[in-house]
């Protein structure tokens, strides 16, 4: 049975919902996230969010042109591009997580609807721009790929301890604004799990800075400053 996190976000007088201008949003609550029960959709983030990130905690290294390393790593994109220029600028070759486009039979006629428009025909992937496109997949032999089946599942020499039912609160840290561990629940019991190394954060879109409020003062402004935009960060279960 697939189980879901409901969250909520603020009351927001931007975008506009019927029946109210709350939205719902049901997130996976299983290994590998919504990537294990979703339409295995393969899409990255808007660069404009991650650059402004990057200024908004005066840190370039969240801008999408130091982010791209990272999602680069992380994938074996193999399916058709729009622009195969572009591969090597923008795509992976040798991650663990394999990328493919799924291209229907009519395609040809979406991307004459899309020039019909006014719309460009572009790679969803790349350096974005409002487009028609082709949808990326994560899948292989055919069978949907979550990120703990290529992160986790198939890397045979390392064997993680995986508390099930578990749900991480915030990460937790250190008078050196370093962290040490996470505070999490499971069955409505609180724990600690302290770390020896690090902690990485990968809890997803909503999950993640859901943990985050006791980060350090850069990262409290981040916070402050979303909120007060009206950012969904009411995100709870």
């Amino acid at each position: 049975m697939t189980e879901l996190f409901h969250l909520k976000t603020f009351l927001n007088d931007v975008h506009f919902l019927i029946p109210v201008d709350i939205a719902t949003v049901h997130a996976g609550r299983m290994l590998g996230g919504s990537g294990s029960h979703n339409s295995n959709v393969y899409n990255r983030g808007s660069p404009l969010d991650f650059d402004y990130w990057a200024k908004l905690l005066d840190d370039e290294t969240w801008d999408y042109k130091h982010m791209l390393k990272h999602f680069k790593d992380s994938e074996n994109f193999v399916g058709r591009l729009v622009n195969e220029n572009q591969r090597y600028q923008y795509y992976g070759k040798f991650g663990p997580l394999r990328v493919d486009v799924d291209i229907p039979d009519f395609l040809h006629k979406w991307t004459m609807a899309a020039s019909e428009l006014g719309y460009n025909f572009s790679d969803p992937n790349a350096h974005q721009t409002p487009s028609f496109t082709a949808q990326s997949i994560s899948i292989r032999n055919g069978i949907r790929e979550s990120t703990y089946d290529a992160f986790v599942k198939k890397k045979t020499m390392w064997h993680p301890t995986i508390h099930r039912y578990s749900q991480a609160d915030r990460i937790l840290i250190g008078g050196n604004n370093t962290a040490y561990g996470v505070a999490y629940s499971r069955h409505g019991i609180p724990h600690i799990a302290h770390a020896k190394r690090e902690v990485i954060v990968s809890a997803g879109a909503f999950g993640s800075p859901s943990c985050s409020p006791n980060l350090g003062s850069g990262h409290r402004r981040f916070f402050r400053l979303t909120k007060r935009d009206k950012t969904c960060l009411t995100l709870h279960d």
